[in-house]
């Protein structure tokens, strides 16, 4: 009897040390843990709390090119033809991510998806990014999920400077890693100019990665399911810094071979691609570092959406 007592208390104390590390990840505000990435987290996160889904007609997608660099409130406003935006980018999503999260989102509603692309985006990368599309699926849906929670506190030990320091690493709008979402979903940088990172302006380590054969598969595939739901598709190159293209010849070189790889399969699949990359024309105000834009920025590259996507 009394090894019974024990062992109940026992199972009391672990549940209640359990219950006390998931009411701090809570406090601080740590998303249920769907992937190696806080910013997929916290966007899924974003998207179960808001019900953001059940009531867009467009949806963003991509990486931090769709998360920060495409308005959408400036969509919002300023298309007759879009109602509601979901942002549903993050950091570092190829466009396998991007397949595989559209597959198990409730796509009745949706008339247009925009894709905001860069050479980045098509580079040799983390194709093992979420460890579960199901858990992904049923959080959308509104459904208890269990295994991202556990999740975040297993992760805990490893992560907890990061987590202790969520505020300060995420809630900063002065920093790279700023993750409060607008309405839309969306993360519009505004970096002052002391604070922006001159490894990042000048971009020496950047534009150097090889392009990945099967990107441009996964790319393919996205674009056919997204036409089997007769949904309307625009891909757009989002622009890079005039100053680091002209002093990198073999770098420009790249991004044009990769813009015209993409034109290629869009034109081939009768999918409009905006290359507002060699269109515009932004002075460097327009960035907070070589390929992400300032809110000014967003803001010009938005409305070309609008105007040459024939969205007005």
């Amino acid at each position: 009897m009394q090894a019974r007592q024990w062992i109940v208390r026992f199972f009391v104390i672990v549940m209640l040390i359990l219950g006390s590390v998931q009411l701090w990840l809570l406090y601080k505000g740590i998303p249920p843990r769907f992937s190696n990435s806080i910013s997929y987290d916290a966007k899924i996160a974003f998207l179960g709390r808001t019900g953001l889904l059940d009531k867009a007609d467009t949806l963003v997608v991509g990486s931090s090119m769709a998360l920060n660099n495409v308005n959408g409130v400036v969509l919002e406003e300023n298309s007759s033809q879009i109602n509601r935006v979901a942002n549903i980018s993050s950091w570092g999503l190829e466009p396998i991510h991007i397949y595989q999260l559209l597959q198990v989102i409730d796509l009745k509603n949706i008339k247009t998806v925009i894709y905001s692309l860069q050479y980045g985006d098509f580079t040799v990368g983390d194709s093992d990014r979420v460890y579960s599309m199901y858990d992904v699926k049923r959080f959308l849906k509104h459904k208890i999920v269990f295994r991202p929670y556990f999740k975040r506190f297993t992760t805990a030990r490893e992560d907890f400077d990061i987590y202790d320091n969520f505020d300060e690493y995420y809630h900063d709008p002065q920093d790279y890693r700023y993750l409060v979402f607008d309405r839309t979903g969306g993360v519009s940088l505004n970096i002052k100019k002391e604070n922006i990172s001159h490894r990042r302006w000048i971009a020496k380590k950047y534009l150097i990665k090889r392009l990945d054969p099967k990107a441009f598969i996964d790319f393919q595939r996205l674009i056919d399911f997204i036409k089997e739901h007769n949904i309307r598709l625009i891909v757009v190159r989002s622009p890079i810094r005039k100053a680091v293209l002209d002093s990198r010849p073999k770098a420009a070189k790249r991004v044009e071979e990769f813009s015209n790889k993409i034109a290629k399969i869009t034109k081939k699949s009768g999918v409009s691609y905006l290359d507002l990359g060699k269109r515009l024309n932004l002075d460097d105000s327009c960035f907070v570092d070589f390929e992400h834009l300032s809110h000014k920025g967003t803001k010009i590259y938005t409305q070309a959406i609008i105007k040459y996507g024939s969205l007005k």
